[in-house]
């Protein structure tokens, strides 16, 4: 999970004049999604999870060099689950 901290900025400096110019990403980007559409809001969120996906199966690979492609599936399944259960358990107490 990632924690929010605080505004990012870029500064760039000008070469004439020196004129430094910041902007702030965090609200460029926040505009930015207020212009998506539902569909381009979706095609970010599956693009998400497909990166999390391939990132999880490649760490799964790594600590397992000989398991099958059915191993590796089976193993992320699993990941995933525990994951959930680990939410439930923790909404529960909350």
């Amino acid at each position: 999970m990632t924690c929010w901290t605080g505004p990012r900025t870029y500064s760039s400096a000008v070469s004439e004049g020196r004129v430094s110019i910041t902007l702030d990403i965090d609200q460029l980007q926040l505009e930015a999604y207020r212009h998506m559409t539902g569909e381009e809001w979706l095609k970010i969120g599956l693009g998400s999870h497909e990166a999390s996906l391939a990132i999880a199966r490649e760490r799964i690979r790594n600590r397992n060099p000989d398991a099958s492609e059915a191993e590796i599936a089976e193993k992320l399944k699993a990941r995933i689950r525990a994951g959930y259960e680990i939410e439930l358990a923790k909404s529960k107490t909350s």
